[in-house]
Protein backbone atom coordinates (compact mmCIF):
# COMPACT_ATOMS: atom_id res chain seq x y z
CA UNK A 1 0.00 0.00 0.00
CA UNK A 2 1.44 3.45 -0.84
CA UNK A 3 -0.48 6.22 0.93
CA UNK A 4 1.21 10.24 1.72
CA UNK A 5 4.19 9.54 0.71
CA UNK A 6 4.99 6.02 2.57
CA UNK A 7 4.57 2.32 1.70
CA UNK A 8 3.33 0.11 3.79
CA UNK A 9 3.99 -3.76 3.97
CA UNK A 10 2.16 -5.95 6.22
CA UNK A 11 2.14 -9.73 6.29
CA UNK A 12 -0.64 -11.74 5.89
CA UNK A 13 -1.63 -14.98 8.09
CA UNK A 14 0.42 -17.80 7.07
CA UNK A 15 2.64 -16.17 4.69
CA UNK A 16 6.49 -14.34 5.37
CA UNK A 17 6.58 -11.21 7.28
CA UNK A 18 7.63 -8.18 5.59
CA UNK A 19 11.91 -7.55 5.14
CA UNK A 20 13.81 -4.54 3.92
CA UNK A 21 17.31 -4.15 3.79
CA UNK A 22 19.37 -0.76 3.98
CA UNK A 23 23.12 -0.88 3.39
CA UNK A 24 23.60 -4.11 5.64
CA UNK A 25 20.89 -3.67 7.64
CA UNK A 26 17.92 -6.28 7.19
CA UNK A 27 14.75 -4.89 9.36
CA UNK A 28 11.66 -7.87 9.35
CA UNK A 29 8.33 -7.07 11.38
CA UNK A 30 4.64 -8.01 11.53
CA UNK A 31 4.20 -4.03 9.72
CA UNK A 32 6.93 -1.89 8.00
CA UNK A 33 6.28 1.94 6.89
CA UNK A 34 9.07 3.08 5.04
CA UNK A 35 9.05 6.99 4.53
CA UNK A 36 9.63 7.39 0.44
CA UNK A 37 10.78 11.03 0.80
CA UNK A 38 12.71 11.20 4.28
CA UNK A 39 14.56 7.92 4.22
CA UNK A 40 12.61 6.17 7.50
CA UNK A 41 11.36 3.23 8.46
CA UNK A 42 8.87 2.23 11.24
CA UNK A 43 8.51 -1.67 11.98
CA UNK A 44 6.31 -2.95 14.70
CA UNK A 45 5.37 -6.29 15.62
CA UNK A 46 7.97 -8.81 17.03
CA UNK A 47 10.74 -6.57 14.83
CA UNK A 48 14.17 -8.44 14.22
CA UNK A 49 17.05 -6.64 12.80
CA UNK A 50 20.35 -7.94 11.52
CA UNK A 51 23.40 -5.81 10.66
CA UNK A 52 26.51 -7.08 9.12
CA UNK A 53 29.81 -6.89 9.74
CA UNK A 54 31.08 -3.43 8.63
CA UNK A 55 33.62 -4.51 6.57
CA UNK A 56 31.30 -6.60 4.48
CA UNK A 57 28.80 -3.42 4.74
CA UNK A 58 28.75 -1.41 1.17
CA UNK A 59 27.44 2.30 0.72
CA UNK A 60 28.78 5.60 1.17
CA UNK A 61 31.96 6.50 3.05
CA UNK A 62 33.95 4.63 5.66
CA UNK A 63 31.88 1.50 7.09
CA UNK A 64 31.93 1.87 11.56
CA UNK A 65 30.80 -0.42 14.14
CA UNK A 66 29.90 1.30 17.34
CA UNK A 67 32.71 0.76 19.90
CA UNK A 68 30.73 -1.46 22.10
CA UNK A 69 30.11 -3.86 19.89
CA UNK A 70 32.60 -6.26 17.99
CA UNK A 71 33.09 -4.88 14.37
CA UNK A 72 34.07 -8.31 12.67
CA UNK A 73 30.38 -9.99 14.11
CA UNK A 74 26.73 -9.91 12.90
CA UNK A 75 24.90 -7.18 15.37
CA UNK A 76 21.23 -8.78 16.28
CA UNK A 77 18.29 -6.84 17.75
CA UNK A 78 14.64 -7.92 18.76
CA UNK A 79 11.99 -5.68 20.35
CA UNK A 80 8.22 -5.01 19.79
CA UNK A 81 8.56 -1.91 17.91
CA UNK A 82 12.05 0.12 15.98
CA UNK A 83 11.95 3.88 14.22
CA UNK A 84 15.34 3.82 11.95
CA UNK A 85 16.56 6.66 9.74
CA UNK A 86 18.58 5.46 7.18
CA UNK A 87 20.21 8.65 6.81
CA UNK A 88 21.55 9.68 10.56
CA UNK A 89 22.23 5.79 10.59
CA UNK A 90 20.08 5.43 13.95
CA UNK A 91 17.39 3.24 15.12
CA UNK A 92 15.78 3.21 18.22
CA UNK A 93 14.31 0.15 19.92
CA UNK A 94 11.32 0.23 22.16
CA UNK A 95 9.55 -2.58 24.16
CA UNK A 96 11.16 -5.64 25.42
CA UNK A 97 14.12 -4.48 23.41
CA UNK A 98 17.44 -7.38 22.61
CA UNK A 99 20.60 -6.65 21.58
CA UNK A 100 23.31 -9.27 20.95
Amino acid sequence: LVSDDRLVLVGRDGTARPRVTDTGLQIEGDEITVGLTANTMRATGEVASVMQPAASRPGTGPAKTPALLDGGQAVFASAAALDYDSQQRRGTYAGRARLW
